[in-house]
């Protein structure tokens, strides 16, 4: 058997994810911004990936210094892997925790909200907040593939609402359709729904609602192209979980339009980069929305600039970043920052 002191010293973060909710490509933004800091960091699906299998990862050939889990499942698998490793735990949570998972977090040395609004619904495991990073780069108004990725949705020269939520629920698509159908600043509107929105029965109410024609669904272009093709971004969330997609959208430039719940108050300056409106009705949405079709396009700029300076400031990935890498320092043992931080150190 191999001894332990004969593996490599531990070195870099594991970030293990889930795969739904949009946890995993959190992981891997910010993964991708460690890398460019030069920080050494993997990323693993916590779906396939039980806590035996997880400890080899941990201990094995390439061993970790510190694991960050993302979701509750991932923070579930990974507060068992740890166990009797000496490795500390990092969790970021986007919605309260399940019971199952409440009951392992006592062993995370830190467990992280992404709202103020989610640290107060999370109870005391919480200790800090720390808003999702956003690629300010990778998320940027205009671009050059802009009429392009219009002209394929079939959009060049009408107004173009985005809603790129996979977790949305039936209820909520429901509400956004009853919204886009009742809102009325741009009889050229089109609504463009990512990520979902496949099933017949929606399909079918767009029908019923006489905006079938106007709705475009799962187009092919990435989520990122087609925020920087909008000229506005929807939300109908009614749950009390921060949507990234949020501040993705303001730092594309996008004027935003959604519902006062999970957090979105941190992520939307109502009035000021977007508006809000109470969740769960139809007409209080298609109102908002109404508000910014209604708006010339120096206001909407205007709008934009504003989500996106406000998104720059808060969700700016390195930001974020400096943030993490101060938290895994306080989290390592005094030993272990060096195996980590072995470049580009800020």
């Amino acid at each position: 058997m191999a001894q332990r002191g004969l593996n490599p010293p531990p070195s870099g973060a594991l970030l293990l994810a889930d795969s739904a909710g949009g946890a995993f490509d959190r992981a891997a933004d910010l993964a991708a911004v460690f890398e460019r800091r030069g920080r050494a960091v993997r990323v693993l699906a916590a779906d396939n990936t039980g806590a035996q299998s997880l400890r080899r990862h941990l201990l094995d050939a390439q061993p970790a210094a510190l694991l960050h889990c993302f979701g509750d499942r991932a923070a579930r698998t990974g507060c068992l892997a740890s166990l009797g490793t000496g490795i500390p735990v990092v969790v970021s949570l986007d919605c309260p925790p399940s019971g199952l998972t409440r009951a392992v977090l006592r062993r995370a040395r830190f467990v992280i909200a992404a709202s103020h609004d989610l640290a107060n619904r999370c109870g005391p495991e919480t200790v800090l907040v720390i808003p999702n990073a956003v690629d300010t780069d990778r998320f940027r108004p205009g671009g050059e593939g802009r009429e392009r990725v219009r002209s394929e949705l079939g959009v060049a020269g009408a107004f173009a609402w985005l809603c790129g939520e996979d977790t949305a629920s039936p209820r909520e698509i429901e509400i956004l359709l009853r919204a886009f159908a009742r809102s009325g600043g741009r009889a050229d509107a089109i609504l463009v729904l990512a990520g979902w929105a496949t099933q017949d029965s929606v399909r079918a109410l767009a029908d019923e609602l006489g905006v079938a024609a106007r709705v475009r669904f799962n187009p092919a272009a990435g989520i990122a192209e087609l925020m920087a093709a909008a000229d506005a971004y929807v939300s109908p969330a009614r749950v009390h979980c921060p949507v990234v997609e949020l501040p993705r959208a303001a730092s594309s430039g996008l004027p935003v339009a959604a519902t006062m719940s999970g957090g979105n108050s941190e992520a939307v300056l109502d009035g000021w980069s977007g508006f809000l409106a109470p969740p769960g009705s139809p007409e209080a949405l298609g109102d908002v929305m109404d508000r910014i079709e209604s708006m010339s396009a120096g206001e909407r700029t205007r709008m934009g600039l504003a989500g996106r300076a406000y998104c720059m400031a808060v969700n700016g990935a390195d930001h974020i970043a400096r943030r993490w890498e101060k938290l895994y320092l306080e989290s390592l043992p005094q030993s272990a920052p060096s195996h980590w931080l072995r470049a580009n150190d800020a």
